[in-house]
């Protein structure tokens, strides 16, 4: 974006003659092309606009010392018109029916609040993914208690596997197959078992007329005498829908993490509004699960 004052100088780190590119790095060319050469071509005209209104520019006349009129027009508006070739645009209003019915240079005014005050999130949920497992994991890191206050995930599943092993006196935490004439003692894991409060994404075809992939909800087994069973969500975030789909690239390397929480916020007129508002950030990582399927327990000596 271009600076607030006029004629104002980059930041003293900033060297695009420092610029280390090869033959290769088109972006890279491309990038130092456009910033050398059109950089200062910026000019900010402010509009005011009502909230919630449709705003449309049809283009803006510029007259020079010379006394001559020009008139430019959106950047996306190709004259004569091809419809094959891809138009440019920032910020535009799309429809996925019918793009010609959009104007391409309609600008929708939506009502927001520059800053809000919001609670302790309700929900959290960070979503991993897990190169060894070939999946990804929501992970509810709070819940909500029912008390309109967020309690740890983690230690919620932990409370109800201890008040499962009350009344259960053969609790196994994962399903074991013993045979009697076993001289070794080994035991034969179908599976190990993952915290209560992480929930398994795996990515799954949608269309089969293309390689379009995107990661759906599953469920884990509880491996556990007289409560064996499939373990669900605790979380509005994660159990709204059935099926339950994700973007792929919603999830990125870094993670993603979702919260609920109360928000509470001063219009223009005077009027407080709150809402139970959702929020979405950049995650920490990835991490892994420890989950492996057909393991064989050796004895410890």
């Amino acid at each position: 974006m271009p600076e607030a004052r006029w004629w104002q100088m980059e930041d003293s780190q900033i060297d695009f003659g420092n610029m280390i590119v090869n033959k290769t790095d088109v972006s890279k060319l491309l990038l130092l092309d456009f910033m050398v050469n059109y950089a200062g071509n910026w000019y900010m005209l402010p509009h005011a606009a009502e909230v919630g209104t449709l705003t449309e520019i049809q283009g803006i006349e510029v007259r020079d010392n010379f006394g001559i009129r020009t008139l430019i027009q959106p950047a996306n508006i190709v004259d004569p018109p091809v419809s094959t070739q891809r138009k440019w645009s920032v910020f535009q209003l799309h429809n996925e029916t019918d793009a010609s019915k959009v104007p391409p240079s309609l600008l929708f005014v939506a009502p927001s609040t520059p800053d809000k005050l919001e609670g302790k999130p309700l929900e959290k949920v960070n979503f991993i993914r897990d190169e060894m497992a070939n999946m990804v994991w929501g992970i509810e890191q709070t819940i909500n208690s029912g008390m309109n206050k967020g309690t740890d995930g983690n230690e919620a599943g932990i409370r109800l596997q201890q008040l499962l092993k009350k009344y259960n006196e053969n609790l196994e935490e994962d399903d074991v197959t013993e045979n009697e004439n076993n001289e070794n003692n080994l035991k034969y894991k179908l599976a190990t078992s993952v915290p209560e409060n992480w929930i398994p994404f795996i990515p799954v075809n949608t269309d089969t007329s293309n390689r379009s992939i995107k990661l759906r909800r599953a469920q884990t087994l509880r491996a556990i005498e007289n409560f064996a069973g499939q373990i669900k969500p605790r979380t509005d975030l994660l159990s709204p829908l059935s099926p339950y789909f994700i973007n792929e690239e919603e999830v990125p390397k870094a993670g993603r993490i979702a919260e609920a929480k109360w928000q509470r916020a001063r219009w223009f007129d005077g009027k407080t509004y709150v809402w139970y508002g959702h929020e979405k950030k950049v995650g920490r990582g990835g991490g892994t699960s420890g989950l492996k399927f057909d393991q064989l327990d050796y004895p410890k000596k």
